[in-house]
């Protein structure tokens, strides 16, 4: 029976990664008969190699509805040739119900089976990194103390949510990994997802190269989360910002190494998710414990009255002002060159052009300003 391997996150797990990498050894999956198909089908505001988005379909919507019908044609169409399909989104883990009794009557109808794949941080590291992507991506978002972590990251009681999944599929057909880099087969993260469909990371897979950890570190954070909530600040100042502010973070995460926890909050937090925990841990690992022991690493909490962030903003103006001098320097070279190449087009035309012309040449639009 044909199979759709359904990866469906969670978020902070690498799922971008996966995508990736998925999409750019097309071929070699496809040599091995599995297939992650890129459709030309686009939504707006989502990334194109997050093909699984349109099982997230709206059945009130027509419009969604036809997609979908659409879509899943070009998926059996696919099954035609490859025996096995994978697809990929995040959004699919906090899906509601409807979705899984939509795609189970396709699956039933259609005649193919269905594997779920989902890696799961353990819920401290998780609420952290989302955080902090979330102010990094321009989020308004409250300071970290006042914000309801409960009520943000519900989508963290796994046991919950898997107990919900397994209403819909067997147990046997749920693949759950744990996102921790000492359990990743091969110390690697693709090659331990291709182990849960089967297949070896080989010599003939190419493997992205590393990507530096971008993530705002030290009072980087903070900066951006303030500036987030500033009124009027248009779309371009916000990328020049952040990019100023992660020129830096390397520096400033060296010099003021914190955790948005401090060891006891880190503790209390988790100790809300081990009765989740464990289902999981019962269900899906044979009683072992779903994350590996609690360690710290003895670096303080973060308080926005630190020494160091007198500093900070300081290097946020040098870096605001060095990039604002920059994209001013590569307007005057780009002016000067259409200045020359103005006077050049004149003279072989047998024009003199005037002073006048030639100064009030409008320079092109950085993508910044």
């Amino acid at each position: 029976m044909n199979t759709l391997y359904l990866h469906i996150g969670t978020t902070k797990t690498g799922t971008k990664s996966l995508q990736n990498f998925c999409k750019d050894n097309q071929d070699v999956l496809a040599k091995n008969g599995y297939y992650y198909p890129m459709f030309e089908q686009r939504f707006k505001g989502v990334a194109s190699v997050r093909n699984g988005h349109f099982l997230l379909v709206d059945e009130n919507d027509e419009e969604s509805g036809t997609l979908y019908a659409q879509m899943m044609n070009q998926l059996m169409d696919l099954f035609e040739i490859y025996p096995n399909i994978i697809l990929s989104d995040e959004g699919l883990w906090s899906a509601p119900d409807r979705i899984w009794e939509i795609l189970k009557k396709e699956s039933k109808s259609k005649k193919f089976q269905v594997q779920l794949i989902v890696y799961l941080r353990r819920q401290d590291l998780y609420a952290c990194s989302s955080w902090n992507q979330t102010v990094k991506n321009n989020g308004k978002v409250t300071s970290w103390e006042n914000l309801d972590k409960e009520h943000l990251f519900t989508r963290m009681k796994y046991g919950t949510r898997l107990k919900k999944l397994a209403g819909f599929w067997k147990k046997d057909r749920i693949t759950v990994r744990r996102f921790e880099p000492e359990r990743f087969i091969g110390g690697s993260l693709y090659a331990d997802f291709l182990q849960t469909i089967g297949l070896t990371l080989t010599d003939e897979y190419t493997l992205p190269p590393k990507m530096q950890n971008t993530k705002l570190a030290g009072n980087t954070h903070e900066i951006m989360r303030i500036l987030n909530a500033a009124p009027d600040i248009s779309e371009s100042s916000y990328r020049l910002m952040r990019t100023a502010l992660q020129s830096f973070s390397e520096l400033s995460g060296q010099e003021y190494p914190n955790e948005m926890f401090s060891e006891a909050e880190a503790k209390a937090f988790l100790a809300k998710y081990d009765d989740e925990n464990r289902m999981v841990s019962k269900t899906f690992f044979h009683g072992e414990p779903l994350f590996q022991e609690f360690t710290w690493k003895n670096i303080p909490k973060w308080t926005a009255d630190n020494p160091h962030m007198t500093h900070d903003i300081i290097r946020f103006i040098g870096a605001c002002t060095n990039q604002l001098v920059s994209i001013i320097d590569s307007d005057r070279k780009e002016i000067r060159s259409l200045k020359k190449e103005l006077e050049r087009l004149k003279k072989a035309a047998g024009m003199e052009p005037s002073l006048a012309e030639v100064e009030n040449t409008p320079p092109i639009k950085n993508a910044y300003l």
